[in-house]
C-alpha cells in the first residue's frame, strides 16, 4: 500500500481516543508485512524500530518519530469514496495522514535498510485529542527509553501544499480548564422575589470572566479564557436552584495559569457575594506549553532547505498538543506539514466536519522525515 492508501483506509475507519483497537491492529498488521520489528504499548498504542548501522557505538541511541492515531466525535460532511464508516466519528484532526505518513516512511525504510546509519523509533500514539493524553503512558511504558531526539509534525490547511511551518522556543499553549457551580434558592418563574437569581449569577460571572483577559493580564502574561458550556434547568417557568458553567484556559507560563485562577475566584466571589448565591469552583490544568528545542528546530530547517521548499516563521498558538509531554523529555522539534488546496477543498480548519486535505502532502511528509534522519544521522 502507498501513503495515499494507508490514509484512505484510516480515514474511513476512524476511532475515538483510547477505543483505536482496529487501528492499532492496522498498524501492527502493515508492520508485520514489512517484517518491521514491533510491540503493544501501553493501552492502544504501537512501538516500532529499525536498528541502523550504528547500533554497536554505545553512544548512538535513536531517534524518534511520533503519530497519533486517534479520531473525533464528529459526523463527517465530506462527500468522498472514503468518508468515514463509524456514524458520529471522524479524522477531523488529520491524525490519519500522520500515520499514513510514518507507515509511508517505514515502508520506504525497509527498501533501504542499507542506508541506514542511526537508529530510528516510530511512535504510534492513542488519545492525543482528549486531556490528559496517550503521552503520559506511552513515556512511562518506555517509548522514549534510549532516545536522543523526537520529531513531530501536524497538518495544516491554512498553509499551501509543500510548505514546512516551524517555531523556536514556546510555539503551542498550556492548557487549563475550570468548572463552576452557582447555587442558590429556586422557585417559580412568576415569583422571582422568592428565589435566587442563579441564571443573572451566570450571566454576570460570564460577562466578567470574558473581560479577564483584555483587562486584567499585563504584558508578558498573554492568555485566554473560553467559557464554552452554560447549562440549566429546561423548563420555562423554574428559576433553577442551581446551574453550571466552564471552559478552557490557555496560557504559556505558571505565573499566567496562577494569576488566571486567583481572577477567576476573585470574580466569582464578588458576583456571587452580590447575588447571594454560594458557589463550587474547579480548575484543574492540562497539556504542558510544548517548546522546541533550537537544534532541532535547525534540523528542521535545514531539511526544509536541502528539499528547496518554502518555509513560514510560525507565530505562537493557543492550540495544544500533548506532543509537548515527550519535549519535556526529549529534544526535539514539532513541525507543521502544509495541506491546504483550495482547488481541492483543502480549505477547512481542523475539527471541522468538512475538514480533508490535498494528498500530495504526504509525499513532502516522507521527505521532510528522510531528511531529517539523515540530517541526524552525520
Amino acid at each position: 500500500m502507498e501513503p495515499v492508501e494507508f490514509r484512505r483506509r484510516l480515514h474511513a475507519h476512524p476511532e475515538l481516543s483510547f477505543k483505536e483497537h482496529d487501528t492499532a491492529a492496522f498498524i501492527a498488521d502493515r508492520l508485520t508485512e514489512l517484517g518491521i520489528e514491533h510491540r503493544p504499548i501501553a493501552r492502544t498504542g504501537v512501538l516500532a524500530w529499525i536498528e541502523g548501522r550504528g547500533k554497536a557505538d554505545p553512544k548512538r541511541r535513536a531517534v524518534v518519530l511520533r503519530a497519533d492515531i486517534d479520531a473525533l466525535p464528529i459526523t463527517e460532511q465530506n462527500d468522498i469514496g472514503w468518508r468515514s464508516c463509524t456514524p458520529g466519528v471522524m479524522h477531523a484532526c488529520g491524525h490519519d495522514c500522520h500515520t499514513a505518513a510514518l507507515l509511508g516512511l517505514l515502508r520506504s525504510m525497509t527498501q533501504h535498510r542499507a542506508a541506514l546509519k542511526y537508529n530510528v523509533r516510530f511512535i504510534f500514539q492513542y488519545a492525543e485529542e482528549p486531556d490528559p493524553g496517550g503521552a503520559i503512558d506511552m513515556i512511562a511504558n518506555g517509548c522514549l527509553a534510549g532516545v536522543d531526539r523526537i520529531y513531530g509534525l501536524h497538518v495544516d490547511n491554512q498553509l499551501s501544499v509543500g510548505t514546512i511551518g516551524i517555531k523556536d522556543g514556546p510555539y503551542m499553549a498550556g492548557s487549563g480548564r475550570f468548572d463552576v457551580t452557582i447555587r442558590g434558592q429556586g422557585g417559580h418563574g412568576a415569583l422571582p422575589h422568592l428565589t435566587t437569581d442563579v441564571l443573572g449569577a451566570v450571566c454576570h460571572a460570564v460577562s466578567a470572566i470574558d473581560a479577564i483577559p483584555g483587562k486584567l493580564l499585563g504584558p508578558g502574561e498573554e492568555g485566554i479564557i473560553s467559557v464554552c458550556y452554560i447549562n440549566g434547568q429546561s423548563a420555562f417557568n423554574v428559576l433553577p436552584a442551581e446551574a453550571n458553567f466552564g471552559g478552557l484556559i490557555r496560557a504559556f507560563n505558571d505565573e499566567t495559569f496562577e494569576k488566571i485562577e486567583t481572577l477567576l475566584r476573585r470574580e466569582l466571589h464578588g458576583t456571587c457575594d452580590a447575588y447571594g448565591a454560594a458557589f463550587d469552583f474547579r480548575y484543574s490544568r492540562g497539556y504542558p506549553v510544548l517548546v522546541n528545542h533550537t537544534d532541532q528546530v535547525n534540523t528542521v530547517r535545514a531539511a526544509v532547505q536541502a528539499l528547496h521548499l518554502p518555509c513560514r516563521d510560525l507565530l505562537h498558538t493557543f492550540i495544544t498538543e500533548d506532543f509537548s509531554r515527550y519535549l519535556e523529555k526529549c529534544p526535539g522539534a514539532y513541525f507543521r506539514l502544509g495541506t491546504g488546496n483550495p482547488e481541492k477543498g483543502a480549505i477547512y480548519p481542523l475539527h471541522s466536519s468538512h475538514f480533508t486535505v490535498d494528498e500530495d502532502a504526504l509525499a513532502y511528509a516522507l521527505m521532510m522525515y528522510w531528511q531529517i534522519y539523515q540530517n541526524e544521522s552525520k
